[in-house]
């Protein structure tokens, strides 16, 4: 269960850097404005990957019958 939350959680940054990027280099941003908007995206990006996988483990399993 670790490996895959870490599988996800990584390839859904990777996106998001990704993206990030894409978006910076669409816009012609340069580098000291495009740097901190990919890096803070990343870092929101863990964030929220945290508290998906928090949410995830609070929320009560359906019990087969």
């Amino acid at each position: 269960m670790v490996f895959e939350r870490v599988v996800l959680s990584a390839g859904f940054i990777a996106l998001v850097i990704g993206g990030l990027t894409v978006l910076s280099g669409f816009f012609e941003l340069s580098w000291w404005m495009g740097v901190p908007i990919i890096v803070g995206g990343g870092v929101a990006t863990a964030f929220a990957m945290l508290g998906f996988w928090e949410f995830v483990d609070r929320t009560p399993r359906r019990q087969d019958k």
